[in-house]
C-alpha cells in the first residue's frame, strides 16, 4: 500500500510537472500571483490568530498577577502592624530590634502627674524611724523625697433618692396642692446622672445595653435592656435642639474650612439592601472644636449636600466622589490616602527591593513635605505663614518633584502601582487645593479619628435596631466627642446639661449650654 502510495503522489507530481509545461509564461506568472496571494491571506490569518492569543495570554498573565498582588495585600494589611513609618523596612529583625527597647526611657512618664497632683484626696508620709547613722553615729539630715502616686479603685455606686410629693387640699372647695419636682424624666427612676452614665457606658466604653442590664440586675436594680433604650431616646428628645445649633455654628465656622468622613451603619428596620451611614463633619484645627454626626440610610451625595447647604469654603476628604459638586465648596483630598496607596506596596517589599522600588521613592517624596508640615505645626505657624511656606520656592519644587515622578511611573493600570499613580495624579488639582489657605491640613485625620470611636463603640453595639436609635446615637455622639475635643468630662457635661435645658430654649439660652460656653460657669473637666 506504501509503495502505491508513493507511485501515486509521484505520478501526480510528474502530471503536474506536465501541466505546468503546457502552460505559457503569462498563465503560470497568474498562477504563482495567485498561490502567493493565498499564502499571504492564510499568513495575515495565522499572523491575526498569534496575536489574538498572545494578547489573551496577556491578559491572563496580568491577571494573575493582579490575584497575586491582590493577595499578597490582603496578607499585608491583615498581619502587618498598621504604623506607616517606613523606618521599620530598615530593620531586618524587628522583633530583635524592639527586644533591645524593652523598658522606659530615663524621663518619660506614662502619666500625667499634673492630673494626679490635683486630684490628690490623701496623703500618706512615709519618714524612717532613725535619727542618727547607724554606722558613724551622725545625725541625719534631709536629703530629698520621691514622690510617687497610687489609684484606688471604688465600683460606682447607686444612690437612692426617695422624693415624697405631700398634697394639701381645702377643706371647702376640695382644691388640691401639690409641689411638682421639675423632672426630665418624669414617672421615671432616671435622672441626668444615670442616662449620662449608661450613655457614656455605650458609645465611650462599648458596653451594650443589655450588658448593662445584667449589672444593674446585679446590683439588684432590675432595668431591662428597652428601659435603657428609652431613657436614651427621651435624653436625646430634650438634645436634639442643642445638636441644631451644634450644626448652624459647624457651618459658620471661621476659617472657612471642614473635614468630612464616613462609615457603614447597620440598622434592623431598613429592608433597603443599601447600607446606611453615620457621616462626620468637623471644624479645623483652627476653629472651636466641633464634631458633629448625622445618620443618614444611603451614601448618597444629596446628603452631604443636605448638611453643607450655606456652607462657603474647604471641604477635606478622602476624595469620596459623593462629596463632589456641592454649590460653594472647594474640594480638597486627604496625602495620607495617596501616600498610603504606595506605602501598601511598600510593605510587600523586602528590604532589598526597596531601593528599585517606585512606590518606596513615592512615599520618600511625600514625606519630605509632611516634614516641612510637622515642622510649621511645632513651630505653631499661623495660618497665614503655613500658606507663604507652602507656596516659596523650595515647597512647590518638592511638589512638582513628586507630581514629575509619578508621571514617570511606568505601571500596568490595573496594578496596585498603577492604580495609586492614577489616584493621584487623576485628582491633582484637590489635592493641591491646601496650597491656597493655611487653615486646610494636609490629612484629613481629624476626620478618621472622629469616625473611630464610632466604629470602635460599633463592634460592640453590632447594629441599631431602628432609624430613630441611630439618629438618637448620631445627637449622643455629637455631644460626647465634641465635649471631649473641649476638654470636657463628656458623662458630667451630658448630665449638667440634661439638668439645664428646658423645652422652647431660645437660641441664646441653648448656645450657653455649648461645651465651649458651659465651662465657663461649671466646672466639668
Amino acid at each position: 500500500m506504501l509503495e502505491k502510495s508513493g507511485i501515486f503522489c509521484y505520478n501526480n507530481s510528474m502530471k503536474k510537472e506536465e501541466n505546468y509545461q503546457k502552460l505559457s509564461k503569462e498563465e503560470l506568472i497568474k498562477l504563482l500571483l495567485k498561490k502567493e496571494e493565498n499564502f499571504d491571506k492564510l499568513k495575515e490569518e495565522y499572523e491575526a490568530k498569534f496575536k489574538a492569543m498572545q494578547i489573551k495570554i496577556n491578559e491572563q498573565l496580568k491577571e494573575i498577577e493582579a490575584l497575586k498582588e491582590k493577595n499578597i495585600l490582603s496578607r499585608v494589611r491583615q498581619f502587618s502592624p498598621k504604623s506607616e513609618h517606613t523606618k521599620v523596612h530598615n530593620e531586618f529583625n524587628e522583633a530583635e530590634s524592639n527586644a533591645k527597647k524593652r523598658g522606659r526611657k530615663q524621663g518619660s512618664k506614662n502619666f500625667d502627674y499634673e492630673y494626679l497632683e490635683k486630684h490628690v484626696s490623701k496623703e500618706i508620709v512615709l519618714e524612717p524611724e532613725e535619727e542618727i547613722c547607724s554606722t558613724c553615729g551622725e545625725t541625719l539630715i534631709s536629703a530629698g523625697e520621691d514622690i510617687t502616686y497610687k489609684l484606688d479603685y471604688e465600683p460606682s455606686k447607686l444612690i437612692v433618692t426617695k422624693v415624697i410629693s405631700k398634697k394639701k387640699a381645702c377643706p371647702k372647695c376640695n382644691k388640691i396642692y401639690q409641689e411638682i419636682k421639675d423632672d426630665v424624666f418624669p414617672h421615671s427612676i432616671c435622672t441626668p446622672s444615670l442616662a449620662s452614665a449608661i450613655m457614656t457606658n455605650k458609645f465611650l466604653i462599648g458596653i451594650p445595653y443589655y450588658r448593662q442590664s445584667e449589672y444593674f440586675f446585679d446590683n439588684g436594680i432590675k432595668l431591662s435592656r428597652q428601659d435603657l433604650c428609652n431613657y436614651q431616646l427621651r435624653a436625646t428628645d430634650l438634645l436634639e435642639p442643642l445638636y441644631q445649633r451644634l450644626k448652624i455654628h459647624l457651618l459658620n465656622t471661621k476659617s472657612k474650612c471642614l473635614c468630612a468622613d464616613e462609615t457603614t451603619l447597620r440598622v434592623l428596620d431598613v429592608n433597603d439592601k443599601s447600607k446606611c451611614y453615620m457621616w462626620v463633619y468637623v471644624t479645623s484645627y483652627y476653629d472651636q472644636p466641633i464634631y458633629y454626626y448625622e445618620f443618614q440610610k444611603s451614601r448618597s451625595k444629596e446628603n452631604p449636600k443636605a448638611i453643607l447647604k450655606g456652607f462657603k469654603g474647604y471641604l477635606l476628604t478622602d476624595a469620596y466622589q459623593g462629596y463632589n459638586d456641592i454649590e460653594n465648596v472647594n474640594n480638597c483630598y486627604c496625602w495620607a490616602h495617596a501616600r498610603r496607596k504606595f506605602y501598601e506596596i511598600v510593605k510587600t517589599l523586602k528590604p532589598e527591593q526597596l531601593k528599585e522600588s517606585k512606590a518606596y521613592g513615592m512615599v520618600q517624596r511625600i514625606d519630605k513635605l509632611f516634614h516641612i508640615e510637622e515642622i510649621m505645626r511645632k513651630n505653631k505657624y499661623l495660618p497665614h505663614q503655613i500658606r507663604e511656606e507652602r507656596n516659596n520656592e523650595k515647597y512647590l519644587e518638592l511638589l512638582n518633584d513628586v507630581k514629575k515622578y509619578a508621571e514617570n511611573i511606568n505601571a500596568i493600570p490595573e496594578s496596585a502601582l498603577g492604580k495609586a499613580k492614577n489616584y493621584l495624579l487623576n485628582h491633582w488639582k484637590e489635592f493641591t487645593t491646601y496650597l491656597e489657605d493655611g487653615h486646610i491640613e494636609m490629612t484629613n485625620n481629624i476626620s478618621e479619628r472622629a469616625i473611630k470611636p464610632f466604629v470602635i463603640a460599633r463592634k460592640n453595639f453590632l447594629f441599631n435596631a431602628t432609624t430613630d436609635g441611630a439618629s438618637s446615637s448620631a445627637i449622643i455622639f455629637s455631644l460626647q466627642q465634641t465635649s471631649r475635643a473641649n476638654l470636657l468630662d463628656s458623662e458630667k457635661y451630658i448630665a449638667k446639661v440634661l439638668e439645664l435645658i428646658k423645652p422652647n430654649m431660645s437660641n441664646d439660652e441653648l448656645d450657653s449650654l455649648l461645651p465651649w460656653n458651659i465651662s465657663k460657669l461649671y466646672n466639668l473637666s
